[in-house]
C-alpha cells in the first residue's frame, strides 16, 4: 500500500537545545493497516530517527534562522516509502536566548564647560547562549562636542573597529558568552545646562535572538552644568 507523510513541531527552536518534532505517517486508501519500520525527520546536517510506532524524535540544530524539516518513511514488505514535500513539512526559526546588558557611566554628575568628559561603556553577554548580530549604539548628544571612541574586548568578544569619531554605531558579529566590550567614548563639554549620553543594544530584527531581561540593553548618563 502506498503511504504519506507530514511533519510538525515548534515555530521556534533553542540553538544547541534538542527539540521534539512529530511525523503523522498515513496508509492510502484502499490500503489498510499499521506499517512498521523507521522514520527519519531531517534538517540540512541535523536529522533522527524514529522506529514505529514512536513517531517523533529531537533534532538539534547548531546554526540561527529559518529552518524548514522534512519527514521520511522507510517502508517495510507491505508498505511503500514516502517523503514529505511542501505543506507536509514545518518550518521553524532557530533562536539564541541571550542576555544582553549594557551600561555607561562617566563617574561624575555636574561638569564645567569645555571639562572633557569620558564614558566607559560596557556590553556584556551574560549567556546562556552566544549571540550574533547585536548592534551597539552611542549617538553623540547635544553638548558633547568634538566624540571620540575607542574599544577593546575580553572574553573572546572581538571589536568591529579600535575606534572611531562621532557616533559609536557597530554591528557584533558573533559576541560569545562570558564576552565583554568596553568603550571609552570621549569629548568636550559644550555650554549648555546638560549632556544626556545613552548608549542602547539593538537586536536583530528576525528574533534570532531573544533576550529575556530587555530592561538593560539600555543606559543613559545625565550631566548638569556647573556654570553659574
Amino acid at each position: 500500500a502506498a503511504t504519506t507523510i507530514s511533519v510538525s513541531g515548534p515555530a521556534r527552536s533553542r540553538i544547541n537545545q534538542p527539540t521534539s518534532f512529530t511525523a503523522a505517517l498515513a496508509v492510502t486508501s484502499p490500503g489498510a493497516g499499521t506499517p512498521t519500520g523507521t522514520i527519519t525527520l531531517s534538517s540540512g546536517s541535523s536529522s533522527c530517527t524514529a522506529t514505529l510506532p514512536a513517531t517523533s524524535c529531537d533534532l538539534t540544530f547548531t546554526a540561527l534562522g529559518s529552518r524548514s524539516v522534512s519527514a521520511s518513511y522507510a517502508g517495510d514488505g507491505n508498505y511503500a516509502s514516502s517523503t514529505s514535500s511542501g505543506a507536509g513539512n514545518t518550518q521553524t526559526l532557530v533562536y539564541a536566548l541571550s542576555d544582553i546588558a549594557i551600561s555607561k557611566t562617566d563617574a561624575i554628575s555636574i561638569y564645567q564647560p569645555g571639562e572633557l568628559l569620558v564614558y566607559t561603556v560596557t556590553v556584556r553577554n551574560l549567556g546562556p547562549d552566544a549571540a550574533a548580530q547585536i548592534r551597539v549604539r552611542d549617538a553623540v548628544p547635544a553638548g558633547l562636542l568634538s566624540a571620540v571612541w575607542t574599544c577593546d574586548a575580553s572574553g573572546g568578544a572581538v571589536c568591529p573597529a579600535t575606534g572611531g569619531t562621532g557616533d559609536l554605531d557597530q554591528m557584533l558579529s558573533v559576541l560569545p558568552v562570558g564576552g565583554l566590550l568596553n568603550y571609552t567614548y570621549y569629548g568636550n563639554a559644550g555650554s549648555g545646562q546638560q549632556v544626556l549620553n545613552t548608549a542602547l543594544i539593538e537586536l536583530p530584527t528576525d528574533t534570532t535572538i531573544e533576550d529575556p531581561v530587555l530592561g538593560n540593553n539600555t543606559a543613559s548618563d545625565l550631566n548638569l552644568s556647573g556654570a553659574m
